[in-house]
């Protein structure tokens, strides 16, 4: 993998704390660079494990069909019952056989998660979900702030 490239990064390190780079346009490529490497600066077989876990948790969603009544559906067919049918039963049926792919994912899930949780931490993050919003330029507590006014907002509107 190209941003897994250790010199390359020290490079790029090296340029963006240099402060040199006065043009705007190079600079923000500078950044985006940055990045983009910056959550694969661990050990590769850590993130050959993370990308195994991915893939493998992928696979398991791609390939799962939910089955009702010995009929197995995939996630389309699913989605038009859910928001067509006006039977209940059939409606609780195929939404419960939809979430059997919970228990399939758990284990390697959970594990992906650690990983990922894992890598962010030996970069200086709090978590995954941290690392990867402020490397896309997002401030978590802002995305934090904008979440619990949504959550107001709609709790609020819940009770008029």
């Amino acid at each position: 993998m190209i941003f897994a490239n250790k010199e390359d990064f020290q490079t790029l390190k090296s340029i963006k704390e240099s402060d040199e780079i006065k043009d705007s346009l190079l600079n923000r490529q500078l950044l985006v660079l940055y990045n983009s490497y910056v959550p694969n600066q661990v050990d590769t077989a850590k993130l050959n494990k993370i990308i195994s876990l991915a893939t493998l948790v992928e696979k398991k969603f791609s390939n799962f069909r939910a089955e009702v009544n010995g009929k197995k559906y995939t996630d389309n067919e699913i989605e038009d019952i859910l928001s067509a049918s006006t039977d209940n039963k059939e409606l609780e049926a195929v939404w419960k056989a939809h979430k059997k792919i919970g228990a399939l994912v758990q284990s390697d899930l959970l594990e992906l998660v650690k990983e990922r949780n894992e890598v962010a931490r030996e970069l200086g993050y709090k978590n995954y979900h941290q690392m990867s919003l402020s490397l896309l330029e997002q401030d978590p507590a802002d995305i934090e702030k904008l979440f619990d006014q949504l959550d107001s907002l709609t709790h609020n509107s819940l009770f008029l």
